[in-house]
């Protein structure tokens, strides 16, 4: 049936939405790096465990970071959205991008 789909899909969602919360709660609860210039840094220099990219954020910012994180062979974490991000890092202005350190 169609609506077997549906709540199949808000599962997901919901389940989705869980993971999110919890990665943000570790990223609050860590030391970070926030913005593309520290996360740079803290993949470059190997202090970055794990590193966060905000889905509504502009490629030409966040493609980059993802590169150096495949490269370096450091995890990537997706977030819905920038203002989430930054509010994960105790910050008032939305954030593309952050590592979580070692």
């Amino acid at each position: 049936p169609k609506g077997d789909t549906r709540q199949k899909s808000q599962t997901a969602l919901q389940i989705k939405r869980w993971e999110a919360d919890r990665m943000l709660t570790e990223l609050k609860q860590g030391s970070k790096g926030v913005g593309v210039k520290q996360t740079k840094r803290a993949v470059n220099d190997g202090k970055a465990a794990r590193v966060f990219l905000a889905e509504d954020a502009d490629p030409r910012v966040t493609a980059p970071v993802e590169a150096l994180c495949a490269e370096k062979q450091i995890p990537v974490e997706r977030v819905p959205q920038m203002k989430e991000l930054g509010s994960a890092c105790g910050i008032a202005v939305p954030s593309a991008v952050a590592a979580l350190l070692h």
